[in-house]
């Protein structure tokens, strides 16, 4: 919705908009912003900035799109983490590959000829 408060479009099942969400399709939350008017729409800037804070995030106001990359590199530094690999399961794979390669039908006919003779 931007910093204005503006109507909430609303489509029908095949997305076509129909109209505009009224006061009364949609609950209506006494506090913040929007008070009395859960049927509109706005950018609420302190309550994002404060969501942001509680988990650790950072919020950036978009106004021109060039800024979203130098936000995103203001905010986020590389860091090398090291992590366990288990490789037992690249070990079972292998083991498989074999065991199959093992019971390929041309092996199976070799078998067979061999038992004949």
């Amino acid at each position: 919705g931007g910093d204005r408060l503006v109507p909430i479009p609303r489509y029908d099942s095949q997305n076509h908009q129909i109209g505009f969400y009224r006061s009364i399709d949609v609950p209506s939350d006494p506090t913040g912003m929007f008070a009395g008017h859960g049927n509109l729409t706005a950018e609420d800037r302190p309550h994002l900035q404060q969501l942001a804070s509680l988990t650790g995030l950072a919020y950036h106001h978009l106004a021109v799109p060039a800024g979203l990359w130098r936000a995103v590199r203001a905010h986020c530094r590389p860091r090398q983490k090291t992590v366990s690999l288990d490789l037992a399961p690249y070990g079972a794979a292998i083991a498989l590959l074999l065991l199959c390669l093992s019971y390929s039908p041309d092996r199976a006919a070799n078998v067979f000829r061999s038992r004949r003779s």
